[in-house]
């Protein structure tokens, strides 16, 4: 599958609401973690392929902060395998039930 050209919506992308959190750190609940020796996997990486997932799975707004949540999610329990509790669902206006 080709990745969707997202240029249009990519200032969407980079807020806090989808990937910003981690395409951008400074300030970030996911900072500490993800500046740590200990978290083992490499951040640009992460923030590239939060924006690419975001973006193709974007069928609508809703569906592409759905994504995002889920994104965000899956990297916030990643940090807290490697010892960081990372409070990112206020910051990126996502609900408790992802």
């Amino acid at each position: 599958m080709e990745d969707r050209d997202c240029s249009d919506v990519m200032p969407t992308l980079e807020s806090n609401e989808y990937c910003g959190l981690v395409t951008s750190l400074s300030g970030s609940p996911f900072e500490e973690c993800f500046n740590s020796q200990d978290f083992p996997f490499n951040v640009v990486m992460l923030a590239e392929t939060c924006l690419r997932d975001v973006c193709n799975e974007m069928e609508d707004v809703d569906h592409g902060h759905d994504v995002a949540c889920e994104t965000l999610r899956v990297y916030a329990d990643w940090c807290g395998e490697a010892g960081f509790r990372v409070d990112w669902r206020d910051d990126a206006s996502c609900g408790k039930d992802v």
